[in-house]
């Protein structure tokens, strides 16, 4: 790994005892020293080349040495990394040497160099100041490949999450929103075999594992759908599938609701999820389709149960995770969403999309979301 010094210095002594000691600690062939002598030329040599280190002489001749270390670091904070300083002078000043600091210096000692003792301490201090910094460099190009990364599983993530869905009997719209790049919130649909599935489903934890786990939920339900007649066996057998993939070595755990429509037949189950809300067109009122199982992954061999009711043309399922409603302390009740639906139900009734987002804002009073956030609309037409 290659080097590239600067010495601001005018003394030929200090020059050449620096530069030796840099050339003997370093190696000739794997480092580059440049002589900083004029303001214009240590100003082109940051400019053109990736210093690793600058060592500085405070009692230069150069003018105002502030205004110089200020102009590099506007050079220099274009790279989103600073330059180690290691700057010496012939006297001390407390707020000289603060100001240094505040501009990038990372240790300071006192002239002269001519003692094999500070020759040691400037030998220490160099490769010291050279390793930590080439060690943030690649801290910080491992954390611009992880953003990367990132943003790709996040573009990924969300080209899944559809935003609306026509099928033959059934619109379905649906909204994302994760707290952080990846979230563990997911939902999903199907057709097979005359009927409609629909699922949502909320990972416990945040970032990529959560990501990866509501991935597997959304792979296994759109599998499973096709070999299993009803929610409660296809929860079942999702709790088992997913309880031996990790062979009770993942403490992740999750939440989901699974429903089916087949003709004006509404089933569902639910495996700890909160309760989605049922909007009746012929009545106008709500209703919670409630169910209570084990959450999914506590125990290999849970036993879940399910409900049914009649859905007609018009009818309305909301369905929607935790994070929607635990934003903001004195809304964290689903009966505040209930009571939005009802105050709000002629929105619901012809924009389903425009609702969601309301609702949204309604129940945010920030930009960023503290937890993952997915909500679902299914209609009956």
């Amino acid at each position: 790994m290659r080097n590239d010094v600067i010495i601001i210095e005018n003394k030929e002594d200090n020059i050449n005892i620096i530069e030796n000691l840099i050339y003997e600690e370093l190696g000739r062939k794997s480092t580059s020293v440049h002589l900083g002598v004029t303001v214009e030329k240590i100003l082109y040599i940051v400019k053109n080349n990736y210093i690793d280190l600058i060592i500085l002489n405070l009692d230069s001749t150069l003018k105002d040495i502030f205004k110089i270390l200020d102009k590099i670091n506007y050079l220099i904070n274009k790279r989103e990394f600073n330059i180690p300083i290691i700057v010496y002078s012939n006297s001390f000043n407390k707020d000289t040497v603060e100001k240094l600091f505040e501009l990038g210096a990372i240790d300071y000692f006192i002239d002269p160099l001519s003692s094999d003792e500070k020759l040691s301490v400037l030998s220490f201090k160099i490769k010291n100041a050279l390793k930590n910094y080439k060690y943030n460099k690649y801290q910080l190009k491992i954390n611009a490949e992880n953003k990367k990364q990132l943003r790709l599983g996040t573009i990924l993530q969300k080209s899944l999450m559809f935003k609306y869905k026509e099928l033959q009997n059934i619109k379905i719209s649906g909204r994302y929103i994760p707290s952080t790049g990846l979230g563990g919130d997911c939902y999903d649909s199907i057709e097979t075999n005359g009927k409609t599935w629909f699922m949502i489903a909320d990972v416990m934890g945040h970032g990529a594992s959560a990501a990866m786990v509501s991935f597997m939920v959304k792979a296994l339900f759109n599998q499973l759908a096709t070999m299993y007649k009803t929610p409660k066996k296809l929860l079942e057998e999702i709790n088992t599938t997913y309880y031996k993939m990790f062979e009770n070595k993942s403490d992740i755990i999750f939440s989901i609701f699974i429903g089916t429509i087949y003709k004006n037949k509404l089933t569902y189950s639910s495996a700890g999820h909160p309760y989605p809300i049922f909007y009746d067109h012929e009545t106008k009122n709500t209703q919670f389709l409630s169910n209570n199982n084990i959450l999914i992954g506590i125990t290999p061999n849970s036993n879940f149960s399910q409900k049914t009711r009649i859905i007609n043309e018009g009818d309305i399922i909301f369905l929607y995770t935790d994070g929607l409603y635990e934003q903001i302390p004195d809304m964290r009740d689903i009966n505040l969403i209930n009571m939005y639906i009802k105050t709000n139900k002629d929105i619901l009734i012809k924009n389903q999309e425009l609702f969601m987002d309301n609702i949204i804002k309604q129940f945010n009073d920030t930009e960023q979301f503290e937890d993952d956030v997915a909500i679902l609309t299914v209609k009956k037409k």
